[in-house]
């Protein structure tokens, strides 16, 4: 490095260096002969900044690829607005008469004292628009323009404007909205229809069964009484053959009767 190189260098770093460090750098370039050099806690004295270049050398982003700068937006958002017409400018101030009214409706009893809305006449079309948004002035005189411009748009373009394609996308989510919810709840309909034929079914058949086991039931008592008339029978023909008294007959036929009622009903109760 020649000395004038070295004597720029230094210049070029003195300018930004403390006034208590332009010393020791003069000091330095004159033991040395070249670029200043840093040591010890003169070296982190120094304030995080980066070193001027020298004079003749190549900036510091050569031989490095271009950065890519990079956009944070959502690419989505840009996409959603992609397919909308540029929203209408208002028409120029020369075609447009402003008068000031005042409000009307809820709002206080400021709205109807102060000169707040804001009455905008399109002098070439006749279109009148009316705007009492906000309490303020300003604010209700560009929402004015903004739906003149509108009104103009639609008047001018009719359904290619941007206010009616912004209410047709709207239109057409609505609708999407709602089929969704009418399949949602058609589908709950369904599931639930779906549990009560399944109640139904299982009802049913619990049914049938108890049908089944009193028919079995009856069938039962029917052979128990059957039973029991062919043993009443059978002692009767055992009791005249044995010449037993006719009164005697008649009360073990009796106790065979109650014996038997017993019997059935202790065998129901264990059932």
């Amino acid at each position: 490095m020649t000395t004038a190189t070295a004597a720029a260098a230094a210049a070029a770093t003195r300018r930004w260096l403390p006034s208590s460090l332009r010393r020791l750098t003069t000091i330095t370039t004159a033991l040395h002969g070249g670029p200043p050099r840093y040591y010890g806690p003169v070296r982190d004295a120094l304030p995080a900044r980066p070193s001027p270049p020298l004079p003749g050398s190549p900036p510091p982003s050569a031989g490095r690829p271009p950065s890519v700068r990079r956009s944070f937006s959502s690419a989505a958002v840009q996409r959603k607005h992609q397919n909308f017409p540029p929203r209408p400018k208002p028409p120029p101030e020369s075609e447009i008469e402003e008068s000031f009214l005042k409000g009307s409706g809820p709002g206080g009893q400021k709205i109807n004292k102060t000169n707040s809305a804001v009455q905008l006449k399109h002098v070439p079309t006749g279109v009148v628009v009316k705007c009492q948004a906000t309490r303020s002035w300003s604010q209700n005189r560009t929402i004015a323009r903004r739906l003149l411009a509108d009104r103009l748009d639609d008047l001018a373009r009719g359904g290619a404007s941007r206010s009616a394609v912004v209410g047709e996308v709207r239109r057409r989510k609505k609708a999407s909205s709602a089929k969704k919810s009418r399949r949602k709840y058609r589908r709950l309909a369904e599931e639930g229809q779906e549990d009560e034929a399944e109640e139904g079914q299982h009802e049913k058949e619990e049914g049938e069964e108890e049908d089944v086991e009193k028919v079995r039931v009856e069938g039962w008592r029917e052979e128990r009484r059957v039973e029991e008339e062919r043993r009443r029978v059978l002692v009767m023909e055992t009791t005249k053959m044995q010449g037993v008294p006719k009164g005697r007959a008649e009360e073990r036929q009796k106790g065979a009767a109650v014996d038997g009622c017993h019997r059935v009903r202790g065998e129901e109760q264990s059932r």
